[in-house]
């Protein structure tokens, strides 16, 4: 939430990352939705990247989410 707020006060773009242990954390599906809701009230663009996705499966859903931001 901090990053977000951030970007917003800022109005300056910011990366948001996902790693393994994120994803397993919070849910993919969460962390996504939390994501597009974000980027729908920025000012700037808030790209999605996914950092050492644990196989091809998880790329692949990350890929099927990330591309409705």
């Amino acid at each position: 939430m901090a990053v977000v707020e951030a970007v917003a006060e800022e109005k300056s773009p910011a990366i948001v990352a996902l790693i393994p242990s994120v994803i397993k954390y919070g849910g993919l599906n969460y962390l996504t939705r939390f994501i597009k809701t974000a980027a729908e009230n920025m000012p700037v663009s808030m790209p999605l990247h996914l950092d050492h996705g644990e196989g091809m499966e998880t790329v692949k859903n990350v890929w099927r989410r990330a591309s409705h931001l």
